[in-house]
């Protein structure tokens, strides 16, 4: 598995290339985590996104097309007529499914744009378990006894690193309004793609923009960069030590998960180059004298072709 080929299994962190497409005008995307204890409320991602219109605005920008979205999750029972189990909700808004766009077995995707909320999504893994089929659009789940209508069903991510990082007991997702109905958790993972027309400029907006003290902001579009790995090569200790208290959703996990084999395969790497030039060395000083006497040679010969030749 190649260097480069790692940073491509991460759908979740291609999302500025694939809003892109052939448009000239370059995006990012940037994450910004939040810790347990201070959480983002829906009033401050409205909040931050009249300041994102208004940056645009003033940029000349306005008319560049953005989006984002926002999550949080929980572990909640959930029931149907043919079983009960537990696993994990995630609330969701804003273009969650552009961002994370998990393969849809049957059915359709829900948005926050929807006129009824009271659609939920499941894994394959939940459909399953609760009904022995995928094919169970229309049909219903109980949840803290309120009744949602299954809008489809997903096929979470197949690479290895989400399969590591996913230990979840399957997956069912609501929009945030109806989560918030049965939880008072508040948001823990914001995601915009934002166009990027002064390098830094989508990251320094979430860092400003979001006013909490402790939280987390990643420039997903430049964290498989080289640089960025060397980093972490340099410092590995930053990818272990976190003093936030920050729990991260299991697609930032994966990302990590990417990030560790970049840097050991990076650092192999480095190793290797320096083993070659230290027997390159080695090997010159073994041999100086031959490859003097052979340098001392062609020089002579060379000279002799020109002066044959004048």
């Amino acid at each position: 598995m190649g260097y480069n080929h790692l940073s491509t299994l991460p759908i979740s962190q291609q999302g500025a290339q694939r809003w892109q497409g052939e448009n000239q005008q370059k995006f990012s995307q940037v994450s910004c985590f939040f810790s347990s204890d201070y959480r983002a409320t829906l009033q401050d991602i409205n909040n931050f996104r009249r300041v994102v219109n208004q940056k645009l605005s003033e940029s000349s920008l306005d008319e560049v097309s953005w989006i984002d979205a926002y999550s949080v999750q929980s572990e909640i029972t959930v029931k149907t007529t043919h079983g009960t189990m537990n696993t994990t909700v995630f609330g969701v808004g804003g273009e969650y499914f552009f961002f994370h766009p998990l393969y849809l077995r049957s059915g359709q995707y829900i948005s926050e744009d929807d006129l009824s909320q009271n659609q939920v999504i499941l894994d394959e893994q939940v459909a399953w378990r609760l009904y022995g089929s995928v094919d169970i659009e229309g049909m219903e789940v109980e949840i803290d006894d309120k009744i949602y209508i299954i809008s489809g069903v997903i096929r979470s991510e197949l690479d290895p690193f989400n399969n590591i990082a996913d230990q979840d007991n399957g997956r069912i997702y609501m929009s945030y309004n109806r989560f918030s109905e049965i939880s008072n958790l508040g948001i823990n993972s914001y995601e915009i793609i934002i166009p990027e027309f002064i390098s830094g400029f989508g990251y320094t907006l979430v860092d400003t923009g979001f006013q909490h003290s402790q939280k987390e902001v990643i420039n997903n579009s430049k964290r498989f960069s080289v640089k960025n790995i060397l980093d972490l090569v340099v410092k590995p200790y930053t990818m272990v030590m976190h003093k936030k208290g920050i729990a991260y959703p299991y697609w930032e996990n994966a990302a990590r998960v990417v990030q560790y084999w970049q840097s050991l395969l990076l650092f192999s790497i480095i190793i290797l180059c320096f083993i070659l030039l230290i027997m390159t060395i080695v090997f010159i000083k073994q041999h100086q004298r031959y490859i003097e006497q052979k340098f001392k040679s062609i020089i002579i010969n060379i000279k002799d072709y020109f002066l044959r030749c004048i």
